[in-house]
């Protein structure tokens, strides 16, 4: 059973994650623009798609596969190729997800307590988030890696052992 605590502590979580996504789907909706490298991975997407020749080797591949439902459903639907809309849902989609999995998994290691909530909200949440998720971001990897890498040396450090590590 929750403490009363832990049961408030998760309702501001998914309030915050329900405000968040609501901005997340307004400007999914509403920027219908992109930068240089948001547009070199719709490409690499149509490249995976086979409606272009050109693929833009700056780019990694993940991001443009990621982007390959997206970029069907636009030229199913005959949108302008400078319409990336689609594209920006599936990233805001993915930034949801990721915030939804991180949360819980904070949750679930350092339990649903006001400074486990505060540490998220204030790593997550940032000017970057809030400016660039929007966009094609590659971000995410980095992020998760750290995440990674934190928990298997936090992991060391409480049960010792090196049978991770090989």
């Amino acid at each position: 059973m929750f403490e009363p605590s832990d049961r408030l502590v998760r309702r501001l979580y998914w309030v915050c994650t329900g405000v968040v996504g609501v901005w997340l789907a307004w400007a999914a909706t509403w920027v219908n623009i992109d930068f240089d490298d948001g547009y070199s991975t719709i490409a690499n997407a149509q490249y995976f798609l086979g409606t272009t020749s050109d693929y833009f080797w700056q780019r990694g591949p993940f991001l443009a596969l990621v982007l390959v439902p997206a970029e069907w459903l636009s030229g199913w639907l005959g949108l302008h190729p400078f319409d990336v809309r689609l594209h920006h849902g599936s990233m805001a989609l993915l930034h949801l997800i990721y915030l939804v999995g991180v949360g819980r998994l904070l949750f679930q290691h350092f339990g649903a307590r006001p400074q486990t909530l505060v540490a998220l909200l204030a790593a997550l949440l940032t000017p970057v988030f809030f400016s660039y998720a929007p966009f094609i971001s590659h971000d995410l990897f980095p992020g998760l890696l750290t995440l990674a890498m934190v928990k298997l040396a936090h992991d060391f450090m409480v049960n010792g052992g090196r049978a991770r590590w090989y």
